[in-house]
This record gives structure tokens, sequence and C-alpha cells, in this order.
């Protein structure tokens, strides 16, 4: 059995660019980090429209990677506000944390869940290719029963991919992310400062070694044990020492030689490609299940921390593809493709799988998806989620 997320459900919600608060004279701008984002959620979108548009010795089994990205990204972005605003104020304060995240997720996120558990069974899952499950099915009673973990994020632990379909099986990663946002500014809180780089090391060991010991069966695993939150935060843990490392020796980065940094982050970029190229050809299944797996888990982690790295200095995003407009925009409003593009392929997949009778057909079918998915999520960024962005805004602490 292979652990890791085959169709590479993505993600979660990450802070963004236009979320950034000031810290001191200065204001969060790092465009390259959105641009990043982009390139995770397109490899969501890619992945899982291979699986429905593709024949299935095409389909790309390497969107996980976007996964990491996301991951790293959060660690990095939270951790850095956190030990900022502690530096700035004196202190962290949880009730505003905690307001401006449920504020950035539960609104889009609920009214999501809600469609796919009250309304959208009402009509024929067929005719949506089957990403979620209709009343009038014998599938109807496991898919009802697996749909109130999700409300309480405990779906990673408590569901099973193949219980709720495509549309909420993405949603995995949600569970992870708020398990990360409750536990972790407590964490800051109460223990030294010198204290976290240890404590971040020992989490990235203990957690991959976890998951090896999980994917050589010598640890007991869960329905979903590639998606648990214990065997994924070894990828936020090597964002949160980048966003330490940030606050305290940022100083440092940014006088590093900007072409040697740029250098290092290309053989970064490459790590991902071998890999991701691994994925798509299928060599993947020719690794040792236990330590191959992790071990390019770990890969694309570290190499998006070092990317990470790279594009948060001040000249290190606009002077890349990363940093340019639509890559911005597409990493803003990630967080809705992510939450809607299972629907929209579900919606498109008859009529696009006429066309991929041919790589011609099948490469036009994927840039319309994918196109549709970020039309779809900028509708809803822009009715749904700025205005109650603007309400977020009031409990920035500075």
């Amino acid at each position: 059995m292979e652990h890791v997320n085959v169709q590479g459900k993505l993600p979660a919600e990450n802070p963004s660019v236009e979320e950034s608060e000031n810290i001191g004279t200065k204001r969060l701008n790092f465009p390259g980090l959105d641009g990043l984002r982009a390139v995770a959620v397109l490899l969501v979108v890619v992945a899982h429209g291979s699986v429905r548009l593709w024949p299935r010795e095409a389909v790309i089994r390497a969107g996980w990677v976007g996964v990491q990205i996301f991951f790293v990204l959060s660690g990095f972005l939270i951790t850095y506000l956190l030990l900022a605003e502690k530096q700035r104020t004196g202190k962290i304060s949880l009730r505003d944390f905690y307001i401006r995240r449920g504020l950035r997720i539960w609104p889009l996120y609920y009214a999501m869940l809600l469609l796919y558990a009250f309304v959208l069974p009402r009509f024929d899952s067929t005719a949506f290719s089957n990403v979620f499950v209709s009343v009038d099915t014998a599938e109807w009673p496991v898919y009802r029963d697996a749909l109130w973990p999700h409300f309480v994020f405990l779906q990673n632990y408590l569901t099973s991919a193949a219980e709720v379909r495509l549309g909420l099986g993405v949603y995995w990663s949600l569970a992870v992310e708020e398990h990360f946002y409750l536990a972790w500014p407590m964490v800051v809180i109460l223990f030294p400062r010198r204290a976290l780089p240890w404590l971040l090391g020992l989490t990235i060991v203990g957690s991959s070694l976890l998951f090896t010991l999980t994917n050589l069966g010598i640890v007991t695993a869960v329905s979903r044990s590639s998606e648990t939150t214990h065997n994924n935060l070894f990828a936020i843990a090597a964002g949160c020492l980048i966003g330490y490392v940030w606050v305290f020796h940022g100083s440092r980065i940014t006088g590093f030689s900007s072409g040697l940094l740029r250098f290092a982050g290309w053989i970064a970029w490459l790590a991902i490609a071998l890999v991701f190229v691994d994925g798509v050809s299928g060599l993947e299944r020719n690794l040792i299940p236990g330590p191959g797996v992790v071990a390019r888990l770990l890969v694309v982690a570290a190499a998006v921390a070092l990317i990470v790295q790279v594009i948060a200095r001040p000249d290190g995003g606009r002077e890349t593809l990363l940093g340019h407009d639509y890559a911005v925009h597409i990493g803003r409003v990630s967080f809705g493709i992510y939450l809607t593009h299972p629907l929209v392929l579900g919606f498109f997949a008859r009529s696009g799988r006429l066309w991929s009778s041919s790589l011609l057909g099948a490469t036009a079918a994927m840039l319309v998806f994918a196109w549709l998915s970020i039309v779809v999520a900028d509708v809803m960024y822009r009715r749904f989620e700025a205005p109650i962005l603007k309400v977020k805004k009031r409990f920035q602490r500075f």
C-alpha cells in the first residue's frame, strides 16, 4: 500500500502576503511566497485533474509536493508573525491570533462543508463525477457518518478518503493546519526562545521517524496514516525553524551573497522537480516503502525551506516569476481554489473527457479546468472572503 497521498490532496489555507502585519516600522511583504503558494495549489489542481481527465497510465502521483509546500509556508509565516509580535509588543495575544485564524479559515470552510453535507447530496452525484455521495445511494450512510469529524477538524484521524470521495477528501490538511494553529502559539509563549530550535529539530526527527515506522508497519496506522497531523509535523516544523531564523538572524541571511543564495535556490527547485518527475513516472513505487516515502517528503520540505530563505529576502521575490502579479494573485486566492476545485472538476470532467483522446486535447482540458478553478476562486474571494478579511484586520496587533 502506498502511504503517500496518491492524489496529492492539498492544503490547506496559509497566511497571505495581503494579510501581512506591520512589524516595527516595516511591513511584511513577501510577494514571492504568494507565488510559491500558487505553484503549490496548481500542482494539486494538475494532480487531481489528471485523475479525472487523463488516461490511468498518465495520472500524476506527485500532487503531495504541493501539500509539503503549503505546510512549510504555513510554519514559516505563522512563526514569523508570532515571534515578531512578541518582540514588538512583549507578548502574544492568543485571543487576537485565534480570531484572525478563525476569520481566515472558518467562513469559507464551513460554507463549503454545509454545501457538501446538506445541499449537494440532494443532487445526482453522477452529474458531478461522483465527487460526493447522493442521499439515494447505498453509500450515503457511510458518507453521512463521515461528515461530522469535518466539523471539528478530526477528519484526518476518523475518516478515510474513500468514505468522503474527492470533494471532502482534500480537506484533511485543513485539520493538520488547525491542530498546528491551536498548539504552536502556546508553545511559543510557554517555552523560552532558545529552546524553540531544539524543540523544532526534535519534532522534525521524531515526526519523520514516526512516519517511517508507520509506513513499515511497525507502528499501527490509522485509516489515513499519511494524512495524520503527527506524521506531517516535520514539514511544518521546517517552516517554523526558518521563521525563527528570519526573526532572530535575518540580518545574517540578507548579508549572504545574492548569487550564492539564488544558486542554492535553483538546486532546491531541481530537487523538487526530480521528486515530481519521480511521481509522474511511477518510479516512486520502486522505493523502499518506509524510508523511501519519507525521504522524498523530507527532500521536498528541506528544498522548500531553502527556497523560502531565498525569496523572503527583499530582492528575492519580485525579480522572479514567483513575484509576477498573476502568480501573486493565484496564491492569494489559493485557499478558495483548494476548497472548490474538486467540485469544479466534477462538473467539468464529463465534457473534458471528450477532449482527452489526444495529447493536445488532454492538455487543453487540463488548462480549461485550471482556469475555471481560478475563476471560481477569484469570484468567491472578491464576493465572500475579502469582506471578512476586512473584519479580520481589526484584530491585528500592529
